[in-house]
C-alpha cells in the first residue's frame, strides 16, 4: 500500500538518473584530434601521389613535365625529406612552375591544380 508523498528506499527516483547526460556530442581530445588530422593528411597525400601518377601514364605530355611531376611525386613519397608538410610545400612549388608552362594541357593543368589544392590543405 502506497502512501502519497512517502518515499521508498528500494523505490527509484524518477529525477535522479543512472545514465550521464547524452545528449551533447563529446569533443574529441587533442590526441583523437591529431590522429584524425594525420589520417586526413595520409589521405591527401595518397591521392595527389596517385593523381599525379596518372598524370604522368598520358601520352601526350612532354619529357620535361614527366620529369617534374616525377621529381614532384618522389619528393612527395620520401619520407627522409621531412615531414608531410614539408613535403608538401616542396611539391607545390615544383608544381606552380608547371602551371604556368604552355607545355601543359588544360585538362593536365585542371588536374595539377586540384593535386596543389590538396597539398596545401596538409597542415601538421
Amino acid at each position: 500500500m502506497h502512501h502519497i508523498g512517502m518515499s521508498y528506499p528500494d523505490a527509484p527516483d524518477a529525477s535522479k538518473s543512472s545514465k550521464p547526460d547524452d545528449s551533447r556530442p563529446r569533443r574529441p581530445s587533442r590526441q583523437e584530434m591529431r590522429e584524425q588530422k594525420i589520417i586526413q593528411n595520409q589521405e591527401r597525400l595518397t591521392h595527389s601521389t596517385e593523381t599525379l601518377e596518372t598524370i604522368k601514364k598520358d601520352i601526350q605530355i612532354p619529357k620535361r613535365i614527366k620529369r617534374l611531376i616525377t621529381e614532384a611525386n618522389l619528393m612527395l613519397k620520401d619520407e627522409n625529406n621531412g615531414s608531410m608538410s614539408v613535403r608538401a610545400a616542396n611539391a607545390i612549388s615544383i608544381m606552380e612552375e608547371l602551371t604556368y608552362s604552355r607545355h601543359v594541357q588544360s585538362h593536365i593543368r585542371t588536374k595539377i591544380w586540384d593535386v596543389v589544392s590538396s597539398l596545401e590543405a596538409i597542415r601538421e
